[in-house]
């Protein structure tokens, strides 16, 4: 009986670990009226403010701090910041649910 619950212990560790590199597990509930609002209001600053950026397609287990890291290798700003501007180029979409395969657009500072 032992064996049969660290098999089935072991067996759960390793499908946890692969749906959270493949898809992540952090999420950020939102309300469909939250969700609009915050969608309509980065389409305005996108407007008010043009935004360098980059179109990524993201690997299994990129993040957007990692990749964030990679296009700008000497000058990163707080990461309220990335994730902000991040939201300003991909309105709909979760910065904490980025997926393998698809492609987005990731800010670029000087």
């Amino acid at each position: 009986m032992k064996q049969l619950t660290f098999i089935g212990f072991i067996i759960l560790l390793i499908w946890t670990s692969y749906t959270d590199l493949t898809s992540g597990t952090l999420s950020t509930p939102t309300s469909t009226a939250e969700a609009q609002s915050q969608q309509s209001s980065a389409n305005e600053s996108v407007k008010e403010q043009k935004l360098i950026y980059k179109t990524v397609q993201v690997s299994p287990g990129d993040t957007l701090l990692s990749i964030s890291e990679n296009l700008n290798p000497t000058t990163i700003p707080s990461i309220e910041r990335v994730i902000q501007d991040f939201k300003k180029l991909n309105p709909d979409v979760s910065p904490t649910k980025l997926k393998p395969g698809q492609q987005y657009n990731f800010p670029i500072y000087k």
